[in-house]
């Protein structure tokens, strides 16, 4: 196989990325070096439909690769995550990138291979390959003389959607979270914006306990329906295996292995942090599979600490058996932590300057004091005015919690942190007071009557409580937690019929949530 410039072959040898020509069949006509070593095969071995066949072997895959190739000699090439498969028939996941390119005349497609399978190793690749490949093209362009620069533009966003990529769209709005818990000595805040009408991010966060909450944060490859549609599965798996295990190593284990029985032979895969946020004990347990580290900031400190930097674990859905490892961390009083995917470090500016870490943490360390919302919307503010000119490249997700001190600025002016306060002090008095003055403006979070319901149970105020608990239900009627409480003083009253009826319903929304089962058990006894 050649090209017509030996100094060009030599300098594509060099590249830390795969480079290969293909020809307006779509057969290759250049492998570089470093491709050859990426898949193990000889020049020779991948000559015409050999060089498809032999790196994807699934019939999907081949298809969506040969597919890509040929039209982007008449159209923008869209960057392709695939798994192929190398000489010893490992699965290694790869980036694609394309260009269309010509040579007296001659047209050709320039593609770059990019290995992901190691995300860390991919984060110090990717910072140096935009540079890399921008040098590439400039000795492409004075070797084969015209190429055409309006490919590099971001393609138009695709015509108008037809009604079933609506409704794919509704779907995926609907699976993430728009309402956030309202727990004392807790603020969370999230948001996820996709680039184009269908996203591969997604975050959540899970009621383990009351001083338990699980948050996630997810980034499926690539974009467009079959990326959402994953996105989809992982929530139902999580939500899964959140109920059975509060350790999050272990809810990374069987997710993986349960996805990869699915997706592994698609080609896609996906990244994950998951941490479980213990709020009697000020810890946060986290494990990483591939993902970015979680950054926590704290009042004072003038250095982040990255939350996961450690953990064992690579990508989801692709090696069945992988294993996951978890390390906790101590939550100190005004702890401010962020959960975020690549599509916030990896924004690129019309200079294509990367947004980065180190912005990203400067950013962080003035945000104490702050509410989570007014960070996430920052931040959002701070990178889409990042982008300038530049359509957004990839999703962008991010969660931030906040973890109060005792003796936080400005409670005393905000009466519903006031009462999640004195509700973690355990003065449900005081708690009640500044809850009911937090309704008697208006509020309709099931959350806020949850709080004030739970503190009327401890003072055994029962009418009350009953008031709050069913007004809690009504605004989110899958508040299990409500339910348990509602059961509680039913029992209290000796209306055990009402009583088994709310822990049924604590068992067909959350299942075994703390001792439910044994609660209806000794009713039926009686």
């Amino acid at each position: 196989m050649e090209i017509s410039s030996v100094r060009l072959a030599n300098l594509y040898n060099q590249m830390p990325f795969g480079f290969i020509l293909l020809d307006i069949k779509g057969s290759p006509v250049f492998l570089s070096k470093t491709f050859l070593d990426l898949t193990g095969y000889a020049e020779t071995d991948l000559v015409g439909d050999a060089f498809y066949d032999r790196l994807f072997p699934v019939k999907e895959v081949n298809a969506r690769v040969r597919e890509k190739s040929l039209s982007a000699l008449t159209e923008a090439f869209d960057d392709l995550d695939v798994v192929l498969t190398n000489v010893r028939e490992e699965k290694v996941a790869v980036h694609i990138a394309g260009k269309k390119v010509a040579d007296e005349g001659v047209e050709y497609l320039a593609l770059i291979f990019q290995d992901v399978t190691n995300k860390k190793a991919f984060e110090k690749v990717i910072e140096s390959s935009f540079d890399n490949f921008i040098q590439v093209t400039n000795a492409l362009d004075a070797a084969m003389k015209k190429i055409n620069e309006q490919n590099v533009i971001l393609e138009d966003y695709k015509a108008k959607m037809t009604r079933e990529l609506g409704i794919a769209k509704n779907v995926q709005k609907a699976i993430i979270p728009r309402v956030f818990p309202k727990l004392p000595g807790l603020d969370i805040w999230g948001v996820s914006i996709p680039s184009e009408e269908l996203g591969g991010d997604y975050f959540d966060y899970f009621h383990l306990d009351d001083n338990l909450i699980g948050v996630l944060i997810a980034d499926v490859s690539g974009h467009g329906v079959p990326s959402s549609l994953i996105t989809t599965m992982v929530k139902a798996y999580f939500e899964y295996y959140t109920k059975r295990y509060w350790e999050p190593e272990k809810v990374l284990q069987n997710v993986n292995r349960d996805m990869s029985a699915i997706i592994t032979d698609t080609g896609f895969y996906l990244t994950a942090f998951y941490g479980v946020i213990d709020l009697a004990a000020r810890k946060f347990t986290v494990a990483v599979a591939g993902h970015d580290s979680a950054m926590c900031v704290v009042k004072g400190k003038d250095q982040p600490l990255r939350m996961g930097d450690g953990c064992d674990g690579t990508i989801l859905g692709v090696f069945p058996d992988a294993t996951y490892s978890s390390l906790s961390y101590d939550l100190e009083p005004d702890s401010k932590v962020i959960l975020y995917t690549d599509g916030i470090t990896e924004a690129r500016s019309d200079s294509g300057e990367f947004f980065g870490t180190d912005r990203l943490q400067s950013f962080m360390l003035a945000q104490t004091g702050k509410s989570s919302q007014e960070t996430v919307e920052e931040l959002v503010r701070l990178v889409d005015s990042f982008y300038g000119t530049n359509a957004p490249n990839d999703d962008r997700t991010l969660v931030v919690f906040d973890v109060f001190s005792s003796e936080k600025s400005g409670q005393e002016k905000d009466p519903f942190r006031r009462a999640k306060k004195a509700f973690l002090d355990k003065d449900f008095r005081a708690a009640l007071r500044d809850f009911e003055k937090v309704i008697s403006q208006g509020s309709q979070e099931s959350d806020l009557y949850y709080l004030a319901g739970q503190s009327c149970c401890f003072l055994k105020e029962n009418k009350k409580a009953i008031q709050f608990l069913e007004r809690s239900v009504e605004l989110d009627p899958r508040a299990y937690k409500s339910y348990y409480y509602l059961g509680i003083v039913y029992h209290n009253q000796k209306n055990f019929d009402q009583a088994g009826h709310c822990w049924k319903k604590v068992l067909d929304i959350h299942g075994d949530y703390k001792d439910v089962r044994e609660l209806l058990s000794k009713l039926e006894i009686n």
